[in-house]
């Protein structure tokens, strides 16, 4: 995002593969650099446009040298996604809302899952704000929704640790007269979780 902001393009197409095949959340980062190219294309140098569509193969690039290793090694280009389609994990295509709604009604309130959906729902709709660049909400809303997209919230509580946008958008609150002390109980609230929720399921090992 610093070089896509900078408009060092040649960097972003060689660093969004290494994101995409370093972990699957990585894929997101094709949203901000597929609109930066729609958006801008007339201004963009052909060069730079060559740039940004290597950059989203890349992305493409990357998932089959990574499914090929499978391939190579077991013998199954699919095996990642088979594995994470077993019962434990139980990822499969769907609405994003859908899991999100199911976990809300059918999670009991104390459920580790349950908080941080609940906190991460109101945290946004709180501290949401439009001053920040599309391309950084495209990717905010693409981590936020990207777990449940394949149907699971179990690991939701750390695949939001790289969601940075809306800590930005946290952050510039303090210039707002209506919400500039929100960000207080925010991080009272959020150590508090960490300390008293998430540390103790995590050294019981009912964390995924």
């Amino acid at each position: 995002m610093y070089f896509l902001d900078r408009e060092k393009f040649l960097p972003v197409a060689i660093l969004a593969g290494l994101l995409a095949v370093t972990y699957p959340s990585g894929v997101v980062i094709g949203l901000p650099v597929l609109y930066v190219l729609v958006t801008r294309w007339r201004e963009l140098t052909a060069n730079h446009r060559l740039t940004l569509v290597a950059a989203l193969v890349g992305i493409v690039l990357a998932l089959f040298l990574y499914c090929g290793y499978y391939w190579w090694q077991f013998d199954d280009f699919f095996l990642y996604q088979r594995f994470q389609a077993q019962s434990y994990y139980a990822h499969h295509l769907t609405l994003p809302l859908l899991p999100i709604i199911n976990s809300l009604v059918e999670r009991p309130w104390q459920d580790p899952v349950f908080i941080i959906l609940l906190f991460m729902v109101i945290t946004v709709i709180v501290f949401y704000s439009r001053r920040i660049p599309v391309a950084w909400q495209l990717y905010l809303f693409g981590v936020l929704l990207f777990t449940p997209t394949f149907g699971t919230t179990t690991c939701y509580y750390r695949h939001i640790v790289v969601v940075w946008p809306l800590f930005v958008m946290i952050g510039i609150s303090a210039e707002s007269r209506r919400r500039r002390w929100l960000w207080i109980p925010y991080a009272v609230i959020s150590v508090s979780l960490m300390v008293m929720v998430f540390l103790k399921y995590f050294k019981a090992g009912q964390l995924m």
